[in-house]
């Protein structure tokens, strides 16, 4: 569970360090690389239980953020232009971190984390198939 942690961060700083160069954001680009290769060195060296406990601190963040996602799908009754393979990966991907929460000792302080992304994920699959996919909220104003 502790090297997905850091695999994770790699994966999502390549993604954040693509998006910045797509965008032409090379100013902030030096300034990221440097936060978030601090962020992950401190990762590496923090006992396990620090760890989990930065994950326990950012649950009402995490809990916010998701339910405003889920409150403005239902608001607009679409949830954009979502990819139906990537929903499903997601939904995969954090039943199976649930999972292995749930069968590793040294995991558990994962469940709580874990457990609302796979409910929050699953809200967002039920609402993509209640809204008919993913719509072209463009193509839905021309036709009105």
């Amino acid at each position: 569970m502790y090297l997905e942690i850091i695999l994770t961060n790699i994966q999502l700083t390549s993604i954040q360090i693509l998006a910045r160069i797509f965008l032409g954001d090379m100013a902030n680009l030096a300034k990221f690389l440097i936060f978030k290769s601090a962020f992950v060195s401190l990762l590496v060296f923090l006992p396990f239980e620090y760890v989990q406990m930065m994950m326990s601190c950012l649950l009402p963040m995490m809990i916010f953020n998701r339910s405003r996602e889920v409150y403005k799908n239902y608001k607009a009754k679409s949830i954009g232009k979502l990819n139906p393979t990537s929903l499903a990966i997601q939904q995969i991907q954090f039943t199976g971190r649930l999972i292995t929460a749930l069968f590793s000792d040294e995991a558990k302080g994962f469940l709580l984390p874990m457990g609302i992304n796979v409910f929050f994920q699953t809200i967002v699959s039920i609402q993509y198939l209640a809204y008919g996919g993913d719509k072209d909220e463009s193509s839905d104003k021309k036709t009105e």
